[in-house]
C-alpha cells in the first residue's frame, strides 16, 4: 500500500511559532512547488507530495534519505554544488535553471530557489529547496527559437517572441499569485546617433544596451527589442522593494558601459513599468499600455521627442 503522500520529515524537525504542526503540514502541502530540505552535504531529509509528482516518484521512502546529487543530471553537478556551498553560508539562491533527472533518469527542465533554515545555535537546520518544472516553457522556448521569434540584431526576443513567452509567465503568476513587473525602455536621441554617425554606429548603439539589459536581469526574465529603440522586460517574482534596486542596477551598468566604450554619445534610456500582482492582476496589453504611457511621460520631462 502506497505511503501517504504528506510532509515527511527525517531527522528535522521545523519549528512554527504560533502555527500548529497540523495547521504547518496543510500549507506546505498547498504549496504548488515541490519543497525539499536537504542538508550541506546534499542528504534529503524531507520533502512535500508535490516532490513525487516532480521526480516521478510513487512514495517519499524513495526519496528520503537519498543524496540530492542522484536526482541531478551528472553535467550540472558542479555548478549545482557550488550554489548550495553558497546558501549554506547564507546567501539566497533564487530562480536558477537546472536540468534535473526523474526516478525513470528522464532529464527535465527545473527552476529552483534555496534558503538556510536556521538553527538554535551556529549549526543551521538544512536547506529549503523549491523547484518546479518549467520543461513546457524550456520547449517553448526551444520552438521559439524555431519560429524566428528573436531580434536579428540584438539576439533578443523579437514582439512576437516576447508577447508569447510573456504570455505564459503571466497565466503562470495569475495561478501562484506570483508579482511581475514589466518595463517598457525606449533609447534616448537614436535618430541623433544614426543622423550624426551613421546606422552602423546607431546598430552598434542598440546590440550595447541589449548587453546592458542583460547584465541587469536574470536569464529567467523575459528581455525583447520590442522595435526600433525601444525594449521591453518582464522581471518575475519582483517585491515592491526591489524594483528600485533593479533601476538603480540598471543605471550602474550604462555608466560603466559609457565609461569602458568611450563612446562621443552617451547612452541612456526613458523608462516606464506596470507591476502586476496578487491583487491587481493585469492582461499584457494592458501592463505594456501602462508602461509604455509611464515612459512616454518621462520622456517629455527629458524634453526628448
Amino acid at each position: 500500500m502506497p505511503a501517504r503522500r504528506d510532509f515527511v520529515e527525517q531527522g528535522t524537525a521545523l519549528e512554527a511559532p504560533k502555527v500548529s504542526e497540523t495547521l504547518y503540514r496543510s500549507i506546505v502541502e498547498m504549496l504548488p512547488n515541490a519543497i525539499v530540505i536537504i542538508q550541506p552535504d546534499g542528504s534529503i531529509t524531507a520533502a512535500n507530495s508535490q516532490t513525487l509528482d516532480l521526480f516521478g516518484l510513487k512514495s517519499l521512502s524513495d526519496f528520503l534519505g537519498r543524496n540530492v546529487f542522484d536526482f541531478i543530471l551528472p553535467e550540472e553537478r558542479d555548478r549545482v554544488e557550488s550554489d548550495l556551498g553558497r546558501v549554506a553560508m547564507s546567501e539566497k539562491l533564487h530562480n536558477q535553471e537546472y536540468r534535473l533527472l526523474r526516478k525513470d533518469r528522464t532529464p527535465f527542465w527545473a527552476e529552483v530557489s534555496g534558503y538556510l533554515i536556521p538553527g538554535t545555535g551556529e549549526k543551521p537546520k538544512g536547506i529549503l529547496v523549491t523547484a518546479r518544472d518549467i520543461s513546457k516553457r524550456k520547449s517553448m522556448e526551444e520552438n521559439l527559437r524555431n519560429l524566428s521569434v528573436t531580434d536579428e540584431l540584438t539576439g533578443l526576443y523579437n514582439r512576437r517572441g516576447f508577447s508569447l513567452a510573456a504570455e505564459q509567465e503571466l497565466k503562470h503568476a495569475h495561478r501562484t499569485k506570483a508579482d511581475l513587473v514589466l518595463f517598457f525602455y525606449d533609447m534616448d536621441k537614436l535618430k541623433a546617433i544614426n543622423d550624426n554617425y551613421g546606422h552602423a554606429e546607431g546598430d552598434e548603439a542598440l546590440k550595447a544596451a541589449a548587453a546592458a539589459l542583460r547584465s541587469t536581469f536574470r536569464a529567467s526574465d523575459i528581455i525583447a527589442r520590442w522595435g526600433g529603440d525601444e525594449f521591453t522586460v518582464l522581471a518575475l517574482d519582483v517585491p515592491k522593494g526591489s524594483i528600485s534596486v533593479l533601476q538603480h542596477r540598471f543605471d550602474e551598468t550604462l555608466e560603466r558601459l559609457n565609461g569602458a566604450m568611450g563612446m562621443r554619445y552617451r547612452i541612456s534610456f526613458s523608462v516606464g513599468m506596470a507591476r502586476c500582482d496578487f491583487e491587481h492582476p493585469l492582461m499584457l496589453q494592458e501592463m505594456l499600455r501602462i508602461a509604455d504611457a509611464a515612459m512616454y511621460r518621462k520622456k517629455l520631462g527629458k524634453r526628448i521627442r
